[in-house]
């Protein structure tokens, strides 16, 4: 696979987990209308960021007379996401009809697939923060999942790592086996999670940043409540860790587990 070209980590405000039935070893969350609709919303949101970047990517591809096939791959892209963020829309519009449409519809995929997924989607945003978004592929193996909605978790996770990752840095998508499950990963060069809220960044609006850098806005704190819910809808999980490089750089993390098919 080609490879080219920062986190919810001080409290902002504090919410009460929704009410969630157990469900074996996890507390698996139903999406209430008020839920999907805040979910979709904060998707849609980022989603419209990535579709900026790419309409600037081919703005400046058709500038400089790129080959045509460049320039093709990059209507591609923009089309794919278009088609991502109106799918995303109607959730937002239509929370009842999304309530069902957020349960998993499963079937058996290739995660590698998911993974390049979200790097044709990202790419062009990360290298507009001159963040190199690289790819390490460590398996070829299936999961039963909804690949859409886990399409959405992984975007969801490069969006966070490519905002706390200074320029000039790296991120990271990778997928193994550990054991019976498989792994899903996004690593970034940023400040690392505070180890006292590595649970408590999974919380619906529960947030440390007022910003990363200056002039970066609050973030909402739904992003990796998400992940997690739509994570333990699969019957697996989602965390995060604090890393350090062989470079001695250090940064986060997030692990989303998932069972093999």
């Amino acid at each position: 696979m080609a490879s080219p070209a920062r986190l919810e980590a001080r409290p902002v405000r504090q919410m009460p987990r929704p009410e969630s039935p157990d469900s074996g070893v996890y507390a698996v969350v139903r999406p209430r209308e008020d839920t999907v609709t805040a979910y979709a919303t904060h998707d849609a949101k980022n989603m419209l960021g990535v579709l900026t970047a790419n309409v600037e990517f081919l703005r400046e591809a058709i500038r400089t007379n790129a080959e045509h096939t460049e320039v093709m791959a990059a209507l591609d892209d923009l089309q794919a996401c278009a088609q991502r963020l109106g799918g995303i829309m109607q959730q937002a519009l239509e929370p009842k009809a999304a309530v069902e449409a957020f349960k998993p519809r499963k079937g058996r995929v290739n995660v590698v697939t998911v993974v390049q997924a979200v790097y044709q989607q990202m790419r062009h945003q990360a290298a507009a923060s001159d963040v190199r978004l690289e790819v390490r592929v460590q398996c070829d193996a299936t999961a039963m999942i909804d690949g859409a909605l886990m399409e959405r978790v992984l975007g969801n996770l490069v969006d966070n790592a490519i905002r706390f990752t200074p320029r000039g840095r790296v991120v990271r998508i990778g997928c193994g086996i550990v054991g019976d499950e498989i792994e899903l990963t996004v690593t970034d060069q940023g400040p690392g999670v505070d180890r006292g809220n590595t649970d408590r960044l999974f919380e619906p609006y529960f947030t440390t940043s007022s910003g990363a850098f200056p002039g970066e806005s609050v973030h909402s704190g739904l992003g990796l409540a998400f992940c997690r819910t739509v994570a333990r809808l699969h019957g697996g999980d989602v965390r995060a860790e604090n890393t350090h490089g062989d470079e001695g750089t250090t940064g986060s993390r997030f692990v989303v587990s998932l069972p093999l098919a």
